[in-house]
């Protein structure tokens, strides 16, 4: 299907996982504000995750493995 002009495919790229964001956060967690959130992995999803979460009114505690030098 083709963009529509007023859409960048820079958004477009970001639409299914933003979709699956939400999904996760808002339909499979059910999280409600003033809830307190862990996203494991900073990743695009879990980035995309934190910003749903945020949206809905949590508190939220990020986790991410670092395998550099320490």
């Amino acid at each position: 299907r083709p963009l529509p002009d007023h859409v960048d495919v820079t958004e477009a790229a970001l639409c299914e996982p933003l979709a699956c964001a939400v999904h996760a956060v808002a339909e499979i967690g059910g999280v409600q504000a003033g809830e307190r959130v862990v996203v494991l992995g900073a990743g695009t999803l879990g980035l995309l995750s934190v910003q749903v979460a945020l949206a809905a009114g949590t508190q939220v505690a990020v986790i991410e493995r670092w395998d550099g030098p320490r």
